[in-house]
């Protein structure tokens, strides 16, 4: 099941962690990713997006809070994973860098670039 896209018209905090994990693939024009977030970003009403972002395009998508533990070859189970499926075709061809931002009521904290990820060249 593909991910919805989602406006991403407002402003963040950026806080960088060395904990978060991101993982991509791309096959038959759909791109994978997923991983698992810092515990500080999360409270318990928190929702999970992520980007992929090229020269002041923003590109949302809801994410699906699943830890794919089994993709990711862990030992352990996590609650602060994420996993989206975007149909490619629906997003124009460059280099973009994937990020996630967790919102919480109303604020948004963004992660430092997860990975970056070249569609359609």
């Amino acid at each position: 099941m593909t991910s919805p896209s989602r406006a991403m018209n407002f402003s963040s905090s950026v806080k960088k962690s060395e904990e978060n994990s991101c993982t991509t693939s791309l096959k038959n024009n759909t791109l994978r990713i997923y991983g698992s977030l810092d515990p500080v970003y999360f409270a318990d009403d928190s929702d999970i997006f992520v980007t992929l972002e090229t020269d002041g395009a923003i590109y949302g998508f809801e994410a699906f809070p699943i830890f794919e533990a089994e993709l990711l070859e862990a030992d352990s189970d996590s609650d602060f994973g994420y996993s989206v499926s975007i149909d490619t075709t629906a997003i124009p061809p460059a280099n973009y860098e994937v990020y996630a931002y967790v919102k919480t009521g109303d604020k948004y904290i963004c992660t430092a670039p997860l990975a970056e990820i070249t569609i359609g060249e």
